[in-house]
């Protein structure tokens, strides 16, 4: 089992999971590249998108993509009991068929 210790925007948490540490690190390393590649596109083109639609602010965009990397801990959560959840509906209907 495997164990990713992850230190995010002064958060820190611990993921166990059934695979290699280094697998973990490598999809920690993945995530943290898209949200700043991201984060840097999003930097460079919500000045032009405002100049076209003159009447709206994209501005919120970097906010609700800080707001979702800020939040990743709370969704895995969720996630995980949704799994927990949803393992013990399919094996409550299992039993009912047999």
């Amino acid at each position: 089992m495997g164990l990713l210790q992850i230190n995010v925007l002064g958060a820190s948490f611990a993921i166990h999971a059934n695979e290699k540490d280094e697998y973990l690190q490598k999809l920690l390393d993945y995530y943290k590249k898209i949200i700043s590649e991201t984060k840097k596109n999003l930097e460079e083109s919500i000045p032009k998108i405002n100049t076209a639609f003159e009447t709206c602010d994209f501005s919120c965009l970097l906010t609700e993509l800080a707001d979702y990397d800020k939040n990743v801990k709370k969704h895995y959560k969720e996630y995980l009991r949704t799994t927990e959840v949803w393992d013990d509906l399919k094996m409550k209907i299992r039993e009912e068929v047999k």
